[in-house]
């Protein structure tokens, strides 16, 4: 798929429930189907193209740990960074909304830095919510709660690459049906995790999806802009009639 044959469905994305969502679904899907890499990796058994490796991620990961935890009674202003599940956006990107911090003498000194490159896996949420994945873009001294694992890769696969997969297994649902429940909860354990098979192209092959993904992507938002720029008009527009009719 090019930006080009994506803005032209423009008009059916506008008229369709969560139509943008949708829309970021079917390019992760397209991307491990062969519409970027011209192979179809979509389960674990699949045969794949020369070059291509199913990997666990026990066998891509330098290491994977779990944060630690800190109650609230433990949280002071100006303290140490304590990221939690919340901080882990569905797109892949952490954000610094409703940053906690913690007393610096609760902090685990192994599991207070985070390095550029590292994946953060959310492993305890709601159902709907474990599995959610985001790409470290800059070293941080931030410790990260036990609902968090941080994942650190070898060489031979791209961070970003990982994060687009587990984005993939996210929203199609992969994440759920794996998951352990219980009441109000669920969770991927550490031991899960690193089962998880990964469908690995050569490097070359890995930078080549993930610009691809990125591109696209960032065309949705682009999208997703202008739709709520319309919606933000038309709500508007609306207030205005409404004003002028019951006006005295």
């Amino acid at each position: 798929m090019t930006p080009e044959a994506l803005l032209r469905q423009f008009d059916v994305i506008v008229d369709a429930p969560n139509g943008v969502q949708k829309l970021r679904e079917m390019i992760l899907v397209l991307a491990f189907k062969g519409a970027v890499s011209d192979v179809d990796v979509t389960s674990a058994g699949d045969e794949l193209r020369v070059g291509w490796r199913w990997r666990s991620v026990a066998d891509l990961a330098s290491f994977t740990d779990n944060g630690f935890a800190c109650n609230k009674q433990n949280e002071v202003s100006g303290g140490y960074v304590h990221l939690r599940t919340h901080n882990v956006g569905t797109d892949g990107k952490l954000n610094f909304d409703l940053t906690v911090r913690i007393a610096h003498d609760k902090v685990h000194p192994d599991r207070a830095t985070l390095r550029a490159g590292d994946v953060i896996f959310n492993n305890t949420n709601s159902q709907e919510l474990v599995g959610k994945t985001c790409l470290v873009d800059r070293n941080y001294d931030y410790g990260f709660s036990n609902h968090l694992t941080r994942i650190r890769l070898k060489a031979e696969i791209l961070p970003a690459y990982l994060v687009y997969y587990f984005n993939l297994m996210l929203r199609n649902g992969s994440f759920a049906s794996l998951c352990n429940r219980w009441i109000g909860q669920a969770g991927i354990n550490t031991k899960m995790l690193r089962e998880i098979s990964v469908p690995v192209p050569p490097l070359p092959e890995q930078h080549r999806i993930v610009a691809k993904v990125d591109e696209l992507l960032a065309l949705c938002d682009a999208l997703e802009a202008r739709l709520t720029r319309a919606h933000e008009k038309s709500a508007h527009l609306a207030a205005s009639v409404v004003h002028h009719l019951t006006a005295t």
